[in-house]
């Protein structure tokens, strides 16, 4: 007895048959060809090769009736991977701010009373008006924001009525590992002449937190560590100073158009513990339109090391006269200062 199942059936001249061998009798082979219907052939023109067994050709499954969910069965989900979607954010910020003496402008106490020993009459600034220009450039992804910003300063203060460039660029790469856990890693370098900081390089690593995330209130901690090279006129200039420190950041909206913005920062030396700093800011922001909105904030400085004269400056009054002692004990800078800014902010 022959298979029913389709075979290939090879004849001696190569032709290949594909049917049904029905059954062979006196020298005939009986087929049923797929294509050309009963056909018989004579049993000698088969090849002497066994007929080859074909696999049908596949078919559709039998349709499976839908499955009907219940409330407490929620329907499959077949695992998708669309493309993360980029993020592109721009902005552009004009300034104007009024800026408290960045010196003490009394008289040194313990000096002589012969001596004019003030920081005005030494020429030091006091008050300051400035006008402060603003950038940035973001590209962010679900897991991975890449941002890069700068600032310049230009500033007139008293009574020198000198002109000071004051400017500051930042890069930093955020990256996500949870929907409230990220990696923060943020490099930034700036002068600024009126906090008697020639030159300023600080690379931070922190390790972020999302302890609120909600439509109205975001509130991080991020705890990390710095390493700060600087040039201020202190025993530290050049100096890696290796840090520890946090950084804390709140945004509360008030409605679609109001928000705060509020942001402290620490830093301590681990081996120079004496090296310490604060920054803090506050801030309100209102949208004006889609694009433009004005913002109004306070930000305080503290950091302990500025306080000294600098070099060049205290050489020359000990050249001038001034008794050695005496130019120690001057310390004009003050270590904290506080900046009242406005302006108008462009996003896109």
């Amino acid at each position: 007895m022959f298979a029913a199942e389709p075979s290939m059936i090879v004849l001696k001249n190569g032709s290949r048959i594909v049917g049904t061998i029905q059954k062979e009798e006196a020298g005939k082979v009986y087929i049923d060809a797929d294509l050309l219907g009963p056909i018989v052939i004579d049993a000698t023109a088969l090849a002497p090769a066994a007929p080859e067994t074909v696999t049908p050709p596949p078919t559709m499954p039998e349709p499976v009736a839908p499955v009907v969910t219940t409330a407490t069965q929620a329907p499959a989900e077949l695992p998708t991977h669309a493309a993360a979607k980029v993020v592109w954010k721009r902005i552009f910020s004009i300034n104007g701010s009024y800026n408290s003496a960045a010196y003490v402008q009394g008289a040194v106490p313990g000096a002589p009373a012969e001596l004019d020993l003030t920081g005005k009459a030494l020429g030091l600034s006091g008050t300051q008006s400035m006008v402060q220009f603003n950038g940035m450039i973001l590209r962010a992804t679900p897991t991975l924001a890449v941002s890069l910003s700068g600032s310049y300063a230009y500033a007139k203060y008293e009574p020198a009525g000198a002109v000071v460039d004051n400017y500051k660029g930042e890069f930093q790469v955020t990256r996500m590992l949870s929907d409230r856990r990220y990696l923060l890693a943020r490099s930034s370098y700036k002068v600024d002449q009126i906090s008697l900081i020639d030159r300023s390089f600080e690379q931070v690593i922190g390790y972020g937190f999302k302890l609120i995330d909600t439509d109205r209130t975001k509130l991080d901690v991020i705890p990390g560590l710095s390493e700060v090279n600087e040039v201020k006129g202190t025993e530290f200039d050049d100096e890696w100073i290796f840090s520890a420190g946090f950084l804390q950041h709140l945004e509360f909206a008030f409605n679609e158009r109001v928000s705060l913005k509020q942001q402290f920062k620490y830093r301590i030396g681990v081996t120079d513990t004496e090296v310490w700093a604060i920054n803090s800011y506050l801030g309100l922001e209102s949208q004006l339109s889609e694009h433009v909105s004005l913002t109004v904030g306070l930000t305080y400085t503290y950091d302990n090391t500025l306080g000294p004269l600098p070099p060049s400056l205290a050489n020359g009054l000990i050249a001038s006269g001034v008794p050695v002692e005496i130019v120690r004990a001057l310390r004009p800078g003050e270590k904290g200062q506080l900046q009242l800014t406005s302006g108008l902010q462009y996003k896109w």
